[in-house]
């Protein structure tokens, strides 16, 4: 069975990939939101990920910016990247408040963790 993804991550993935592309087609949010029958603040909100798209929106969003609409979607390897990049992050930062160490020690703390528990894996870093 697969899993769901988070919602929240995914609209910030999409909202990345349009300011990106918006950014590339040397658009502004006002340029971009006149060109798709938007106001410029849903633009900034779907850009933040507060707002989410529908599908007709962001087939117009794709139109205005002279793209295919898949580019403004994250691959499932986009996603689960960003996914645990983000666990890895909070994790870091949780260690480091409740430890009160450095960023150094905490990695360290984890490379050992990791060895203890599969000396096998962690000898594969990429």
């Amino acid at each position: 069975m697969r899993r769901r993804p988070d919602s929240e991550k995914l609209y910030e993935l999409v909202g990345q990939k349009v300011e990106r592309q918006r950014r590339e087609a040397k658009l502004s949010q006002t340029q971009l939101a006149q060109r798709c029958g938007l106001a410029r603040g849903s633009i900034a909100n779907i850009e933040s990920g507060n707002q989410r798209p529908t599908l007709h929106t962001l087939w117009s969003l794709a139109d205005a910016l002279g793209v295919d609409m898949r580019s403004l979607l994250p691959s499932r390897d986009e996603f689960l990247k960003s996914e645990t990049y983000t666990a890895t992050s909070k994790i870091t930062g949780w260690l480091k408040d409740e430890a009160g160490r450095s960023q150094n020690q905490v990695n360290s703390f984890i490379a050992e963790s990791l060895e203890k528990v599969s000396p096998n894996v962690a000898g594969e870093k990429s």
